[in-house]
This record gives structure tokens, sequence and C-alpha cells, in this order.
């Protein structure tokens, strides 16, 4: 417990909820006289605070949701519900047990709901601490309540019954569905005092109509925040060119789930397709690749871009004030708000008067949608504007938020306020009494009137000034005569309040009766923002709308595709500039990637996932054409980790993620996954990687792309037609490595790692060493039976031959025996050479390949005659 300033509340509730502490706060509420005619303070606890159930403006981030969740498992799953309590959006879904933590990971909630840790679960099975905080960080609120406290609510069952029927789940499911909305809606009406339900708009989620990506993907991609936790650097943060925070909720919403209907999808390229055509290119906003209304003073044009980007920055956070209104905890500034946007979204209406929009376009439907929507809601907002003057107090009990002229009532108490009649004839009397000329009758709020007078004066005031305050240089005295000017003006602020209250209360009454249309005002002006932000990102970053189908057997195809966030990183430091490159896939086909140590593979894999991102969230893509077929899931692995809290090393961490990938990839899945086989020893990664490429590519039949430093990999492109090898080019100058960073068909023959190990400093001896070392262990090892194996006519049943023949042959006698000859030895030589020849396809072989192969045969030879000769 703690006692703050009252005037800086604020900053130590946000340090203590940013903490994941709950905050009650415990105010005075009013003053009466006990006994001995003491003063008594009343106080009593106020407000609630919880990180994920707040609604002050001063604690949110606009741009950002804030959500509490809830779960509840079911033999099939869990049932989730999670709640927007700052704007009143309340949703829930039912997952797939594969389905929750990449869906906990997307919603980020700040606060989780939970029972007591020995009701349901332990800590670490189920949905316990260490799970939720595994996938949201160590600095997640978890709320734990008794399992009491998830006993299912009337209210909370009238308000899902027309939502979720009964007959189509299971009896498990529907007990979840209404425990999980019933401990929600509890939580939430305790931190707020009152019963919420009405409060909230009831949404379903359903996971399948959103491109799926587990949680390695969404980090390693940056979509909405890096993975230092800023929205800085991430893709958001490159293409948020919103005007509003109900668009830029949406935008961040949009990125963080990717549509997978493509009627949807569709619609949000129409949107910003019209806007295009719609914009005047001899407006100031036609000319060039940048927009110059994007800079901080910006030139406005008359075209339809510009009059809606204009009304946009007009319009204030709409859903967020009418929600705090409706649950009590709004004031004169949240209803002017509401006020203001729905007459703001009114003058969006101009757009489509202008003539410029295709009748039949998405865009003027939705326009459609805000006129139908503001019609009847204007006159109430004119009336609120006219009343509350600019600019408005947050708090109503700061009063002065009604304006002048409006009320005969309120102006009349306020003149009898405002005016000294009495006073001045009063502090006159008082100066020939004491004889000061300098005395003043002065008020403030805390001490109501009083007598002021300079410091010298002390002790030679008549006994009827009672001293009440001391100041640097002035003291301040109270009268009897003033204590009856405070009742009287106290008297005069209670009737000025509560005539302010009653005509706030009436305008907000006519102002709650259209909240059904003022909402869905604000989704579609939010719909618009994200639309004109789309197109303003397209004019900024040279972005280009791509064809996309729901065909999924449609080949994927890119050209000159760039990476959004690496691009402007280059940019900012005045370098040559990102280097674009194309892709295209079949379906049911991989890509092995080979290339030196930081060539641009991973930047590759990346760019080509944020085309498919971007373009399945219904935006424009960085490349200069795009073909894309609708994915289902992208999986990524990207980037070295480890996990020392599960006690999983970096190859630990890989392997696991690798297996969720091959046990959720399809047809309609892109895999891209980076370093594949690294972590352990040579052989084993060789083993692993070319056994999942291979899965992705028989079993899995997905798009992909791996990424390695085993050039023995490349063997697999004679394995199969839908195998192809791919490499980053680099070239050698004056024994420097340079990168082109383009893209290039066939293996790379070298990793370039010592090159860039001397590009990072490494010092020369240790360099030299390592080439001596490196020469050597090329003489020595031969890729020759690995390569056999791996592009051997039949797949994975003749690898397997080929590893049971070499196998064999040399468990019967791996060294020479004492007593010896040495026949058995050679035809031990004898047998591996035939397995390795009989194993070639000479229609098949390349003229690189069957060098390497002789020369592996000669180094194999040598060595054994060696062996033979010591």
């Amino acid at each position: 417990m703690a006692g703050v300033p009252v005037q800086n509340v604020s900053t130590y509730i946000t340090r203590l909820l940013n903490a994941g502490e709950h905050v009650a706060l415990c105010e005075q509420v009013s003053r009466q006289r006990g006994r001995g005619n003491k003063e008594i303070i009343e106080r009593k606890v106020t407000r609630l605070y919880t990180p994920g159930t707040l609604v002050d403006e001063v604690h949110l981030s606009a741009k950002s949701s804030s959500y509490v969740l809830c779960m509840r498992p079911v033999a099939t799953g869990a049932v989730m519900w999670w709640a927007d309590v700052s704007t009143g959006v309340l949703r829930y879904s039912f997952l797939s047990h594969d389905q929750v933590a990449s869906e906990i990971v997307r919603v980020s909630p700040k606060e989780v709901l939970a029972p007591e840790v020995d009701d349901i679960h332990d800590e670490n099975n189920d949905f316990g601490p260490r799970f939720f905080r595994s996938l949201l960080g160590k600095g997640i609120s978890i709320t734990h309540r008794p399992s009491s406290y998830f006993d299912s609510l009337a209210s909370a069952r009238q308000l899902i019954g027309s939502h979720i029927l009964p007959e189509s789940h299971s009896w498990d499911v529907a007990d979840a569905h209404e425990r999980c909305s019933s401990a929600l809606l509890r939580f939430i009406g305790e931190t707020h005092g009152q019963d919420v339900v009405s409060s909230f708009r009831l949404r379903q989620y359903v996971a399948d109509d959103t491109l799926e990506m587990d949680s390695s993907t969404r980090v390693s991609f940056e979509l909405v925040r890096t993975r230092d936790g800023l929205k800085r650097g991430s893709i958001l943060d490159a293409v948020d060119y919103t005007s509003t925070a109900m668009g830029g909720r949406l935008l961040s919403d949009r990125l963080s789930s990717p549509s997978t209907n493509i009627d949807e999808i569709r619609t949000r390229f129409d949107i910003i397709d019209a806007l295009k055509h719609a914009k005047d290119r001899t407006c100031t906003c036609g000319r060039g690749r940048h927009v110059p209304f994007l800079s901080s003073t910006p030139k406005w044009g008359n075209c339809v871009l510009c009059t809606s980007t204009r009304s946009l920055r007009s319009i204030p956070d709409v859903h967020r004030s009418l929600q705090r209104l409706r649950l009590g905890r709004g004031g004169p500034r949240d209803l002017r708000c509401v006020a203001e946007g729905q007459l703001g979204a009114a003058r969006l209406l101009d757009m489509q008067d202008s003539g410029n929009i295709a009748k039949q376009s998405a865009l003027h439907s939705l326009v459609d949608g805000i006129r139908f929507n503001v019609t009847d809601t204007v006159p109430a907002c004119e009336k609120v504007v006219g009343m509350l003057r600019e600019n408005p107090p947050i708090d109503l009990r700061d009063g002065g938020y009604i304006a002048k002229g409006v009320d005969e009532i309120l102006d009349e108490l306020r003149a009898a306020q405002l005016g000294r009649v009495g006073l001045d004839e009063l502090q006159a009397e008082y100066r020939k009494e004491t004889g000061i000329r300098s005395l003043k009758v002065g008020r403030n709020n805390a001490m109501g009137f009083f007598v002021e007078v300079p410091q010298k004066h002390d002790g030679t005031l008549p006994p009827t000034f009672r001293h009440c305050q001391t100041l640097a240089r002035r003291l301040r005295y109270k009268t009897v005569e003033l204590s009856v000017f405070d009742v009287n003006e106290q008297d005069r602020e209670r009737e000025i309040a509560a005539r302010e209250r009653q005509l706030f209360d009436e305008c907000c009454e006519q102002v709650l009766q259209h909240s059904k249309g003022i909402v869905e005002t604000g989704e579609l002006v939010a719909q618009l923002d994200v639309g004109v932000s789309s197109l303003l990102a397209s004019l900024s970053h040279g972005l280009v709308e791509p064809v996309v189908t729901a065909d999924h057997n449609h080949t994927l195809e890119l050209q000159q595709c760039r990476h959004l966030t690496v691009e402007e990183a280059l940019k900012s430091q005045l370098s040559s500039g990102f280097v674009a490159n194309d892709v295209s896939m079949q379906p049911e086909s991989l890509m092995i990637l080979t290339g030196a140590n930081m060539a641009g593979k991973s930047t590759y894999l990346r760019q080509v996932g944020l085309c498919v991102v971007l373009a399945q969230s219904g935006m424009h893509i960085p490349a200069q054409a795009g073909h894309i077929p609708i994915f289902q899931s992208l999986f990524s692995r990207v980037g070295a980790n480890d996990d020392i809290r599960q006690n999983f090393s970096t190859f630990m961490v890989e392997v696991s993620e690798t297996a969720r990938i091959l046990n959720r990839a399809s047809s309609r899945s892109l895999v891209l996954i980076d370093e594949l086989g690294r972590g352990t020893s040579h052989i084993d990664g060789l083993a692993i990687a070319s056994a999942v490429a291979l899965e992705l590519c028989e079993n899995c039949k997905s798009f992909s792309i791996l990424s390695t430093h085993l050039h023995e990999l490349s063997a697999l492109e004679s394995v199969s037609d839908r195998i192809r090898c791919s490499h980053m080019q680099t070239r050698m100058v004056d024994g420097d490595i340079e990168f082109s960073y383009k893209i290039r068909d066939g293996a790379a023959q070298d990793s370039c790692g010592l090159e860039v190990a001397k590009l990072a400093g490494v010092p020369a001896s240790v360099l030299e060493r390592a080439h001596s070392v490196k020469r050597r262990l090329d003489e020595q090892y031969s890729t020759l039976s690995v390569r056999t194996a791996i592009s051997a006519e039949g797949g994975a049943e003749k690898m397997r031959e080929i590893e049971r023949s070499e196998s064999s042959s040399f468990q019967e006698q791996p060294f020479p025996r004492e007593n010896s000859g040495l026949g058995g030895e050679v035809d031990t030589q004898m047998k591996v050479i035939a397995s390795i020849l009989r194993a070639l396809d000479m229609e098949r072989v390349e003229a690189d390949e069957a060098k390497s192969i002789l020369a592996g045969l000669v180094a194999h030879s040598r060595m054994g005659a060696k062996g033979r000769s010591e």
C-alpha cells in the first residue's frame, strides 16, 4: 500500500501495471463533520486496475489491442475466449491441440485468467503458468481464481446462446464455452464494478479462416513487433500509414491474421484499387513516387486520396471513447470524441459525392455503409459538439465542460459564482480595520476564501483573523464572514456541477442510443483507413498488387521481390540498395538453397514468406509482379535459438520446430527452413537434412525452400524432378569475397566460411592455420558415398541398400588382422567400389559429379594402400 500525489497517480499505476501487478485505487469521496466538529474524510476503493482490463487512454497504446484471455482444455483441443475491454470486443474460438500455441502468440494477451494451479492442472501441464510464460514471456500477468469462479453465469449463457449452439459441439466443448465466458465476464465486471455483458460485441474466430503460423514463424518474421518487442523495425512499422487509432489496430490484426478467404482478400484489393484510380494524377499527391502529405507539413490537394486522408486524420478513437461511456468510465472528452468521430465520418461521404469512385466497387459499398450509419446520428452529435466546449476535461469532476450560452440556468449560476458582489466591500472593510493597504481577499479550491497579507504583518491582525497558512513571504487567514462565503460558494459549485452533469447525462443518453450504428461506423472507417494506408504504403515503397488465386496447384511467382524492413535499413545506411530476386516454385516442389555465409539466404527465405503474408492480408507486395496461390499455413524455422529454461540446446529447439513443421505441413503449406542440419555432427546433420527434404517433397508435398551449408544435399536434385538447387552468387576478388546477393541456378561449391571469418577480423595466424587444416581435410574427406547414397536411383530405399552394403563391408574387416593376407581387405575395398559404381546412373551423372566421384575413388584407394603399407 502506498499514498501518492493525486496528480501523479497515473504514472505510478502505469509503472505497476507494466510490471504485471494489479492496482486498487482508494480515493477520498466525501467530507463530513464528526464528534467535536472534527472533519471526517470518507475513503473507498473506486477503481481496480489489471493489465488486461484497462480502458483509460493514459494506460493504453492507441494502435495496439489489449486483451485478457481465458482458456479451458477439452479432450479434442481447447476453448479460448479473449476480450479487449477498451473497445468492447469479445471473441471466442475452438482450437485443436496443434493450434493452441500459435493462437496464443497471435493474440498476445496482456493478462491470462486461469484456475488455481491445484485445481485442474499443475505448474507444468495443460495451461499452467509455465506454459503461458514460455509463449508470452515471464512478464505476462496470470490471474488465478478458484474453480468455482468458472461456474456458468445466466447472463453469459444468454449472451452466447444465439452464437454457440450446443448441438454443434460435444458436451465438454459447450460446457467449456460457458465456463470460459462466465469467468471472463465475471472478472471484467469485478474490475469495473458492474455487469458488463451488454457492453460487448461477440465475435467468433475460426482459426482455419486465417493463415496458420506457429510461434517461431511469427517471431522470425517480426510482423507486428521485433524480437525486442518493439514496433519500430517491424513489418507493421514499415506499412503503417493509418490516420486513426481504429485503423491502426485493424491493420495490426490483419498482419497477425492473414486471410485464407479469396473473396475477402479480393475485396481489400478492390478498395485499394478504387482509391488508386480515384486519385487525381494532377493533384499534388499524384506526382512522383513519394506522397507529399506524409510529411510533417502536408500539402493537401483536392483528390479523393487527399480529402479522405484529411478527413480520417480528424477522427478520434471512437470505439474506446464509446466503450468508456458505456462502462460509466467516460467523461466530457469521450463524449465529444464520439460526436466528432461521427461528424468526421460524415465528411468522408464527400469522396463518394465527387463521382470518381466506381459504383460497383467495394469502396463505394463501404462508403454507402458509412452513410447509412451516420445519417441518424448527425443531429445528436451536432448537439453534443455545440454543447461541450473545445478540448473539455477528461474527468467529470473537473467541471467547466459545458460551453457558455448553451443553458440559461447554468449561465446564471456561473454569473453569481464569478461575481465579487460583497467581496470587494469586505476587502475594503478589512483594510480599514487592519490598516494594511496590501491586504487581499483570495480563493483556491483547497482553502476556499482567505485573507492574504505580507509576512511582516505577522501578529498585528485582530483575533477575529484566524491564521491558517504560512507561505514564503505571505500569511493567510480565515474569518467568519469568509466562511459564510465559502458555504455559499460551495452551494453554487454543487448546483453548477449538478446542472452540468444533468446536461451531460441527457446528451450521453441520446448518443448511446445509437451505439450500434456508431460502432459499425467506426469499423467501416477503420477499413477505409487501412485501404488508404495500404495505398500510401504502396506509393511510398513501390509495391504492387499481386494476383492471388484459390487454386493451390498454381505456381508461386514473384518477380524482383524485396524485403521491406531490410530495404529501409539499407536506405538509412546510404548503401547501394537492396538487391531484388525472383522466385518461381511449382506445387509440391522443393528448392535447396546453398551459398556462402552472409550471402543473403535467410533474407531470401523471409522475403518470400513476407510477400505471402502481405498478399493474404490484402496488401500490396514489395515486388515488380506476383502470382500467389492462397496458402493455408506458413511455417518458418529461421535463426538459431536455445531454451535453457526447458533444458533445450539449439539443436533440440531446431529439431523440435522441424518436427512440428513435418507434422503439420501439407500441399497448401509454404515451408521455409534455414540452415537445415546444423547443430550436430556433419553426418548426423546430413542424414536428418536429406530425410527432412525428401519427406517434405514426397509426403507433405508442400512448397518448400531449404537453405543449407551441406552441399552434398544438392545430389537430391537427381532423385526427383520436383527438387532443384539454387545458390547465392559470390566471387573472389584479390583474395576477398564479394557478395552479389543474386540467386542463381545450381549448387554452390563452397560456403566461404574462412573468407567470411577474415571479414569478421579473425587473426591472420588463425586463418592461416585454418586454411592448412582445410586443405588436409579436403584431401582426406570424400563425399562420394554420401552423394551416391543420396542420388541413388530409387530414392530412400536405394539409400538404405547402399548403406547396408557399405556398412556390412566395413564391419567384416574394418582393420587388417595379424597374420592375415591382403586378399580379404582388397575384396572389401572392391566391394565398396563396386557398390558405388553400381549405383551410378551414367545417363544422368554430370561432368562435375563424375570428376568428384573419380577423385573420391582415387583418395579412397590411396588411403587403403597407405594403410596396407603401414
